[in-house]
């Protein structure tokens, strides 16, 4: 016997919410329009220790973003030069994004409000009261996060810049996963502030080049001798 689906059936679109909230799990989403703010409120709001700033969303890549991941992919395997490296790009099923929570719960149905997806996956930490400071400062390390402390004054803390910091692009990345790019960055607690290196020149190294020399000069004095020689069996009258 055949069972068909009912018109109006529709599978269970589920979410889920982690961390700090007062009843953390898995939901079904209500309707095919349901944000963030609306379903935090489901959960039973924010516990007192919250880091509301620092909280994030993981999201299943749909068929239509795998095939834009592609052809990102892609193009920048055919122009290598580009500045984003290859092997940073991600074609996984997932992807993180950053989300405004505080804006969403001030302003519900704003830009921030976002409109949840079967699969996405909310995740609220707590305070993280440590700056991390790593790539090229002479000791990566993670400090104790102090209001009013400057990017610079925490690379200072890490023992400043190392050989070959490329001082000029420092970035900042927040506990949402969002970035900020330059030494005027805001600095929050949890953040992690990253210092790139220079790329090594592709030159010849000193072993080559002490080499070369140590021919050349070889090559110079096998010649004075031999013009030495000469001079001494034809003495010039």
């Amino acid at each position: 016997m055949a069972v068909r689906r009912s018109p109006g059936y529709e599978a269970q679109r589920r979410v889920a919410i982690l961390g700090e909230v007062t009843f953390p799990g898995n939901y079904s989403l209500t309707t095919k329009d349901e944000t963030l703010s609306s379903f935090i409120k489901r959960a039973g709001g924010l516990t007192p220790t919250a880091f509301t700033k620092g909280a994030k969303m993981t999201r299943v890549r749909s068929a239509d973003e795998r095939e834009q991941a592609a052809t990102t992919l892609e193009l920048s395997r055919l122009h290598h030069r580009d500045s984003i490296p290859v092997e940073s790009l991600s074609l996984g099923a997932t992807y993180t994004v950053g989300i405004d929570l505080i804006s969403a719960l001030r302003e519900p149905g704003s830009d921030a409000d976002l409109v949840l997806r079967a699969g996405d996956v909310i995740s609220i930490p707590t305070m993280d009261n440590v700056v991390k400071i790593s790539g090229a400062v002479m000791y990566p390390n993670a400090v104790t996060y102090k209001k009013g402390m400057s990017v610079a004054d925490y690379i200072k803390n890490a023992g400043g810049y190392a050989f070959r910091a490329r001082r000029n692009r420092v970035f900042v990345i927040y506990m949402n996963n969002t970035i900020s790019k330059g030494r005027s960055s805001k600095v929050e607690p949890g953040c992690e502030i990253i210092v790139p290196m220079k790329p090594e020149r592709q030159g010849a190294d000193w072993g080559d080049v002490v080499g070369v020399t140590t021919s050349v000069l070889s090559v110079i004095s096998l010649t004075v001798a031999t013009l030495l020689n000469v001079s001494r069996i034809n003495p010039s009258n």
